[in-house]
């Protein structure tokens, strides 16, 4: 996504069509990333993980997994938190949850997309 008022728009298009290519998406393979281009060859050890493979079939048969959500930086924060405060042992599991999933219906309906 770019956003409308972008100062570099072309480079930012520029870039945007090279993270998506072949080229870039082999680069993110090396690192353990999957990448967004179909027309990536993956390599034979990428290949034999189950993990993996499962997360790259999953792709060609939703729409999308990860949804655009207004205000995500707020949700991941309260989430984040919540989920320190849990290995922290500040806070038990249900009761972490229970408050971060009260403040994240917060947040998501008392925000309007723009």
């Amino acid at each position: 996504m770019m956003m409308k008022e972008s100062k570099h728009s072309e480079a930012a298009w520029t870039f945007m069509k090279w993270m998506t290519g072949k080229e870039a998406g082999e680069m993110m393979m090396k690192v353990g990333i999957i990448p967004a281009n179909s027309e990536v060859t993956f390599p034979k050890e990428v290949q034999d993980n189950p993990f993996i493979m499962a997360a790259v079939e999953g792709l060609k048969h939703q729409p999308s997994l990860r949804p655009v959500v207004p205000h995500w930086d707020l949700i991941d924060e309260v989430f984040g938190q919540t989920m320190n405060r849990i290995l922290d042992n500040q806070i038990s599991v249900t009761d972490g949850l229970n408050e971060a999933a009260a403040k994240i219906d917060t947040i998501l309906n008392s925000r309007k997309v723009e």
